[in-house]
């Protein structure tokens, strides 16, 4: 007796090939689908994010079988020999290597999560290098805990020939911009969780992007991933970087980074829920960067370009390290809006913006 759903099958592949393939499709507590016919499809599934590929094999007998996709991949890594047997056998699907037979139990195909076609139409096709570097320069501004849904996920959105990637807490803001060959007009927003997902599909070449029945689709030569976009309004950054700086301010990325990270070894965090406080002066000619808390405190100064007024002004000392290591110059641009103001971070691709902290401490 097969499984409901289940149809009879065999066929045989290569072993590396199918661990390849299987990597990127294997989530906590996924249902794989195998279809075999004219060559092995499968479909993974959690619920929330679905993955299709398909692997060239000798096919005996055509059919399908629906398995663990967690227990399949964890079988095929340990498995020994080339080449894997699969075999659909009353409730089981018995995987066979050099001289190892191991029995997987089927599923019910019946009540699999989803089964969604492909778009027929994309909204965009960019190099994977480059989403791969729009999730970088924005994946530390999104957090998954302590913020409305909608802010838990990355925001892509076309407006005529730009592509613009968003991420966002409240406290840090983080924008990549892209050209785009045609006009688009769109949004979307993709859980954070499942951009670790959409990372390892990406390879050296092209992905494509649409979006259908409440789903983000973004389609490689290897794999399709579908995740489901959350819904709701998103902060507009377009407010935040109208805002005028009173001082900006050039220094070498490297010499601030290592300035706010030793300031961070005596940040205060005792009466801030956590949160390391730098204490950042400009000066006429430089960059004050204070910190202190109850084992000690740091001060230190930076020779730098300044331009406009004197601020005196509050961040997170992480927030400050993040945006300037993702904005990856050699100089760092700060633009200092004014006292418990934000503070806006420019780079070559991406403009970073970090909210300021009220204290009413002096220094």
């Amino acid at each position: 007796m097969i499984m409901k759903g289940a149809k009879k099958m065999k066929w045989k592949a290569p072993k590396n090939e199918l661990i390849s393939i299987l990597k990127n499709m294997t989530f906590p507590k996924s249902v794989l689908l195998i279809v075999a016919s004219g060559q092995i499809n499968f479909t993974s599934s959690d619920n929330t994010v679905m993955t299709k590929s398909h692997v060239e094999a000798i096919i005996d007998e055509v059919g399908s079988a629906c398995v663990s996709a967690t227990v399949l991949y964890d079988i095929l890594t340990k498995l020994r020999g080339d080449y894997v047997t699969f075999e659909t056998k009353e409730q089981t699907l018995l995987v066979k290597g050099l001289k190892t037979t191991v029995s997987i139990a089927l599923l019910d195909m019946v009540n699999f999560p989803y089964q969604i076609t492909e778009p027929d139409n994309w909204l965009f096709t960019i190099q994977s290098s480059d989403l791969k570097k729009a999730i970088k320069k924005t994946n530390h501004a999104i957090q998954s805990e302590k913020v409305p849904d909608t802010l838990k996920g990355l925001q892509i959105q076309a407006s005529g020939n730009e592509l613009i990637f968003i991420g966002t807490d409240k406290k840090q803001f983080a924008m990549f911009k892209l050209e785009l060959p045609s006009e688009e007009h769109f949004e979307a927003i993709i859980p954070k969780e499942h951009l670790k997902w959409l990372e390892n599909i990406l390879g050296s070449g092209e992905v494509s992007f649409a979006l259908q029945d409440n789903f983000g689709v973004f389609a490689t030569s290897t794999h399709v991933l579908y995740t489901r976009t959350l819904n709701g309004p998103y902060p507009s950054l377009l407010k935040m970087l109208a805002l005028k700086p009173v001082c900006k301010i050039t220094l070498d990325s490297d010499v601030l980074i290592n300035s706010v990270e030793l300031a961070t070894v005596t940040a205060d965090k005792t009466t801030t829920k956590g949160t390391k406080l730098v204490y950042l002066s400009t000066k006429e000619d430089g960059l004050t960067i204070v910190a202190r808390n109850e084992l000690g405190s740091t001060n230190d100064y930076i020779e730098a370009a300044t331009e406009g007024d004197e601020v005196k002004v509050v961040y997170d000392s992480s927030h400050l390290i993040h945006a300037v290591k993702a904005a990856a110059m050699s100089k760092a641009e700060l633009g200092f809006v004014g006292a418990d103001s934000p503070l806006i971070i420019s780079g070559d691709e991406g403009t970073y913006v970090i909210s300021a902290i009220k204290s009413r401490e002096v220094f």
